[in-house]
């Protein structure tokens, strides 16, 4: 897995889904989760936080649910505690407390 491929910006991008044109699907649940358990122990890490609330949503995009949901099992895995914010811009999960 070519992790740095994910990366763009301060963000993480790849393909969920099969169908994009010379791109293979890089985005599965088996990464997306260790990206989950990987928030999760920097986040203790720094913020010294036994269990973090970590706040998550989607876009209105087909791969949104099982992104989603696969990131939710590797945070929990790993100890956080998360609020399902449901569809929601990303300037609303910035908001969440």
């Amino acid at each position: 897995m070519n992790w740095k491929k994910l990366q763009n910006g301060s963000d993480i991008r790849g393909v969920a889904l099969e169908g994009v044109e010379d791109e293979l699907v890089n985005l599965t649940p088996e990464v997306v989760e260790t990206i989950g358990r990987s928030f999760v122990a920097w986040l203790r890490n720094t913020l010294g936080a036994d269990r973090p609330v970590v706040a998550v949503g989607t876009d209105c995009r087909l791969s949104g649910p099982s992104v989603k949901a696969a990131f939710v099992r590797g945070a929990v895995a790993a100890g956080a505690t998360v609020a399902d914010c449901g569809l929601a811009s990303t300037p609303t999960i910035f908001l969440y407390k």
